[in-house]
């Protein structure tokens, strides 16, 4: 096995004072026929200007973001539809409706909490206000 001609050494950051300020770089180095040499440089500025950087991303990054689980909930309606199941349960309900829903819906959102975590019956439409299907629940039978 051969040795490389050259290791370069992690970047990192590097402090330099000129005329009584203190200016920041990030620096890569390469140790080359055994000697550390500066094979790359980026210049960032004083500390001052870094913080003017970081507050102008942080304020256009400051964007709040919201995440939904959905391939889990997406794969079991798509077995409840080719099951048919919302139909069979009404099918050999007595109770046709519950909260507005049938009992297969009804049924079926229980199902789709407690899949994705213990959510208890009470806890349901709380979990289902904060899926992915939160506008209404007509739209569960379109999806379906």
């Amino acid at each position: 096995m051969t040795k490389p001609d050259h290791r370069t050494i992690k970047p990192y950051l590097e402090k330099k004072k000129v005329k009584g300020i203190t200016y920041y770089q990030l620096v890569k180095k390469a140790r080359i026929d055994g000697k550390v040499k500066l094979i790359w440089s980026k210049y960032l500025g004083s500390a001052e200007n870094i913080q003017k950087v970081y507050d102008q991303i942080e304020n256009k990054t400051s964007i709040q973001i919201k995440s939904f689980e959905y391939g889990r909930t997406a794969a079991l309606m798509k077995i409840a539809e080719e099951l048919n199941f919302i139909e069979i349960v009404n099918c050999h309900t007595i109770k046709k409706k519950m909260d507005g829903l049938s009992v297969g819906e009804y049924l079926l959102l229980l199902i789709l909490g407690r899949a994705n975590g213990p959510v208890s019956k009470n806890r349901t439409s709380e979990w289902f206000k904060d899926s992915l299907f939160e506008k209404s629940y007509s739209e569960l039978n379109l999806l379906l």
